[in-house]
C-alpha cells in the first residue's frame, strides 16, 4: 500500500484538482520574471521558493496527512515576496504566467444557484437540490473559490443522480423526546436506491448497511461498509492485490453516493 508523506505538499487550483508542490517548478517561473526589474538571478528565486515551502510546512497546527493550499495562495505569496524586494514589475509579470487556465471565483449559494439555473436550465426544487449538493462539495474539498468549470461538472453529475434515483422527500416531525417518528428508519432511504444498489443493502448479502438516523441527537447518515460480503460473491483468487478488489468498491461507492443524495 502507498501512503503519502505527512510532509507532501500538493497544491489545488480552481478546477479541483491536486498536484504535487514543485520547488523546480516555481523557481523557474520567478526566474522567468525578474528580468522584468533586470535582474538574474537563481539565488534570489531558490530563497523565494524555500521561503515559501517553510512558511506552509509550519503554518497552523501539526497534521498528520499531507497538506493542500490553494495555488492562487502560493501565488500571491510569491508576488508578495517580489513587491517586498522592490521588483513590482516581476510581481505583476509573475501573476501572468499561470501554468493552466486559472480563471475563478468565490461561488456562494445564491451564485451557483444562479449559474445552475442559466447554463443548465434548472428550476424549482430540482435546482435546489443540485445547488444544495454542490455548494456542500466545494465547502468539503475546501474549493469554495473554484472555477465554473468544476461547478457545472458537480452539478452535472447530481443532475444526473436525482434523475437516476429520484430526490429523496422525508417528512420531519415536531421535535419531541417521546416521539418515536423522529428516528427515521433505514427503509426511508433504501427505499430511494437503485435495484443494483438495494441490492448490497438486502439482508442476505448486506455489504452496506444503514443504520437509523435519530434527529435529536445526531443528524447525520450512518454507513456501514462490510468487505466479507462483497469477497464472498467476487471471483478474487489469491493473492488479492489492491488492483483486483477496487473494481468491487465501485458498485459499493454508487450505493453510498445515492443514500447521500
Amino acid at each position: 500500500m502507498i501512503e503519502l508523506s505527512a510532509q507532501a505538499i500538493f497544491l489545488q487550483d480552481s478546477h479541483g484538482c491536486a498536484v504535487p508542490f514543485d520547488p523546480d517548478d516555481l523557481a523557474a517561473r520567478i526566474r522567468s520574471v525578474l528580468p522584468e526589474n533586470g535582474v538574474e538571478s537563481d539565488a534570489l528565486a531558490r530563497d523565494a521558493v524555500s521561503a515559501v515551502e517553510y512558511a506552509l510546512r509550519h503554518a497552523g497546527k501539526p497534521r498528520k496527512g499531507p497538506l493542500y493550499v490553494k495555488a492562487s495562495a502560493v501565488d500571491a505569496m510569491i508576488a508578495n515576496i517580489l513587491q517586498s524586494v522592490g521588483m513590482n514589475d516581476a510581481a505583476a509579470a509573475y501573476g501572468r504566467t499561470k501554468r493552466i487556465d486559472d480563471e475563478s471565483e468565490h461561488f456562494q449559494d445564491a451564485r451557483i444557484a444562479a449559474l445552475l439555473g442559466e447554463r443548465l436550465a434548472l428550476s424549482g426544487e430540482r435546482l435546489a437540490a443540485v445547488a444544495r449538493k454542490v455548494s456542500n462539495t466545494l465547502r468539503s474539498i475546501g474549493a469554495d473559490v473554484s472555477s465554473t468549470d468544476l461547478v457545472l461538472e458537480l452539478a452535472k453529475h447530481f443532475a444526473d443522480s436525482l434523475d437516476a434515483v429520484g430526490p429523496v422527500k422525508l417528512s420531519l416531525p415536531e421535535p419531541g423526546w417521546n416521539d418515536k417518528g423522529f428516528i427515521l428508519p433505514p427503509e426511508e432511504f433504501i427505499s430511494r436506491v437503485s435495484a443494483a444498489s438495494a441490492r448490497l443493502l438486502d439482508p442476505k448479502c448486506r455489504a452496506v448497511k444503514v443504520q437509523p438516523v435519530d434527529l435529536r441527537v445526531f443528524p447525520a447518515l450512518r454507513v456501514e461498509l462490510r468487505f466479507f460480503p462483497l469477497l464472498r460473491e467476487s471471483k478474487l483468487e489469491t493473492p488479492v492485490t489492491e488492483l483486483a478488489f477496487a473494481p468491487l468498491l465501485v458498485p459499493v461507492a454508487a450505493c453510498v453516493d445515492e443514500l447521500c443524495i
